[in-house]
């Protein structure tokens, strides 16, 4: 109900209003502030944009009058500043400036500051002031109020006794004064960053150092590169959970100066870490230097393992219009790439191909010649998925209900000095069961253990293989090398031809450097096999055994394997999971 909010508010508001009175209150307030943020930027909420990007599109006083109802019935605090916010960020664009009229402006200002006073703080979250002054600079902001008027807002803002809330209120005040107070916005954007210093939580200072930063590019670029360096120096002492914090930093320093993020990469300490960041930076120049004739040229220039990542940056910028729109005819070749590839490596760029098309047609009279064969086909698409994914769910209760009428799954036994007879069990199980794929998952499985792949290419050449390892049962690299080269130097040693199409996938924590997998087996299709010895020595020492899993726990291990690869779990027993992902070639 919350996710299709926006779209019953726009068909019948008072229908939908009665239904969200209906559910939980945060719930409730979700779907409030979704169709709010609907209204004002005329995209779905869940659409991806820049973080601090504000409403790009003209709304009316109606619209806006509706906006200001629905903040009144939120009852979380930073949903209520949020929407005062992007209202007063969509004012604040000179090209809205004629779209509602001075008069008009006083009353949306006045209402918003009304509910600030009433309602915040909300009783039912921490009680401090912060929300309600920010909420009412907003408001301030929105009817180019009097230096007199901002007076008492400095006032609450200085006088708030949390360092990080008083750091981060005393910055949104600043930036939300007008130009005639500069003197005052310098003071109290000093006063900020002194607090931010002297915050404890070393995560929540770098947060704050970040989001200084990405408000200041724009305004000003010195204080932005100084706050820049200050994050860094934080960055360098904190540990766990920054991997986000790094991506958003070397964006506002790519902003900046290309040579600001270049200067940042290089004192990252963990190479894996500034391995990533260096394809990141390679992906915003590719974005940067889009052609406006040729911008097909772009496309030719990202990797295959990049194209997920080089698609969220256009959607990205193309929704806070950072980015132009292009004629379809001029990228096409962005389909052709596209359908050669997985959809989920590739929706990303299949997103941004339609969006480009609506934000190029959607207001011409050329909508019905373009969107509407798009839209067809996206129908016809969708009903095509769920025949197929309705055939493949009879299929898999079948599956379901065989492994169910057979009882246990079987198990062999094998004792020491009998890997051959192990291997030999392995490669008529993989005969019977082997798909396109297989995944393989062993903690202790090192470059020695590649000679296992000779026995999937024997039984199925075309087969792709997925190995998930752990980083601590990797050998030690020499100067220079990657794990990666030390791969593929074995392989080159065990394999005359072409090695099989494999991929590994090591992962591990940021401390204990252990995988988050460390069951052992072997999953194809609906069927798996699980180990309870790794490769490297199952039928040597001790006794060790292989049994069949059942399909359910297959398709889950399966699932599991892709959401670590795919980064929808990045973390593990509080860690974050550090992954090298290449192909064996």
């Amino acid at each position: 109900m919350a996710d299709v909010a926006p779209a019953l508010y726009r068909i019948s508001p008072s229908a939908c209003l009665e239904r969200l009175e209906l559910l939980d209150v945060d719930v409730r307030d979700s779907a409030l502030f979704g169709i709010a943020r609907f209204l004002l930027r005329g995209r779905v909420p869940n659409d991806p944009a820049e973080e601090v990007s504000a409403p790009e599109r003209e709304v009316s006083y109606d619209t806006l009058v509706d906006v200001v109802g629905l903040a009144r019935r939120m009852e979380t605090d930073w949903m209520i500043y949020a929407t005062a916010r992007d209202v007063a960020a969509m004012f604040r664009s000179t090209r809205k400036h004629y779209a509602v009229n001075l008069p008009q402006r006083e009353v949306i200002a006045a209402r918003f500051e009304a509910i600030a006073k009433e309602k915040l703080p909300i009783h039912r979250h921490i009680r401090h002031c912060g929300y309600r002054i920010v909420t009412i600079a907003s408001a301030l902001q929105m009817r180019q109020a009097k230096s007199c008027d901002w007076k008492p807002v400095l006032e609450e803002a200085k006088n708030l006794e949390n360092l990080a809330d008083r750091a981060l209120v005393s910055e949104t005040v600043a930036l939300s004064l007008p130009a005639n107070m500069s003197a005052e916005r310098d003071h109290l954007l000093a006063l900020a960053r002194a607090d931010v210093r002297k915050i404890p939580s070393e995560l929540d200072q770098l947060e704050r150092f970040i989001g200084f930063a990405e408000d200041l590019q724009k305004i000003d670029t010195k204080v932005c590169r100084e706050l820049i360096a200050e994050a860094q120096t934080v960055l360098g002492r904190t540990a766990e959970g920054v991997e986000r914090h790094k991506k958003r930093l070397i964006d506002i320093a790519f902003r900046i100066d290309d040579s600001v993020a270049t200067a940042l990469i290089e004192k990252f300490d963990d190479h894996e870490d500034k391995r990533d960041a260096r394809r990141q930076l390679k992906l915003l120049k590719i974005r940067k230097e889009l052609k406006d004739t040729e911008p097909e040229a772009a496309i030719t220039q990202v990797g295959q393992s990049d194209l997920q990542g080089f698609g969220w940056l256009m959607v990205k910028a193309l929704h806070s219009s950072r980015i132009q729109h292009f004629h379809p005819s001029l990228v096409r070749h962005y389909l052709e790439v596209i359908a050669r590839h997985p959809l989920h490596r590739v929706f990303p760029l299949l997103l941004w191909y339609i969006d480009n098309a609506l934000s190029r047609f959607s207001d011409t009279n050329q909508a019905a010649s373009f969107l509407r064969p798009i839209f067809d086909a996206t129908v016809v698409g969708a009903q095509l998925a769920g025949q197929i994914a309705g055939r493949t769910l009879t299929r898999l209760k079948a599956v379901r209900m065989e492994s169910t009428e057979f009882g246990k799954p079987r198990t062999a036994v094998f004792t020491p000095h009998t890997q051959e007879e192990a291997r030999k069990i392995v490669s008529t199980w993989l005969e019977r069961h082997i798909g396109d794929s297989l995944k393989i998952a062993d903690p202790d499985f090192g470059p020695a253990d590649l000679s296992w792949l000779q026995l999937i290419r024997m039984v199925k050449p075309t087969c792709e293989i997925t190995v998930v390892t752990s980083k601590h049962s990797q050998p030690g690299t020499s100067f220079g090398e990657e794990i990666e080269d030390v791969y593929v130097n074995a392989g080159r040693q065990l394999f005359d031809q072409k090695p099989p199409k494999v991929r590994i996938a090591v992962m591990g924590g940021e401390h204990d450097r252990q995988s988050p997998i460390q069951d052992r087996w072997f999953v194809t299709g609906f069927a798996g096999l699980k180990l309870n010895a790794s490769l490297n020595s199952i039928g040597q020492l001790e006794n060790s055994e292989l049994s069949e899993i059942v399909a359910d726990e297959a398709e889950e291990k399966s699932k599991l394997v892709e959401q670590y690869l795919s980064r929808e779990k990045a973390e593990h027993n509080g860690q974050g999971i550090r992954l090298s992902l290449f192909w064996l070639l």
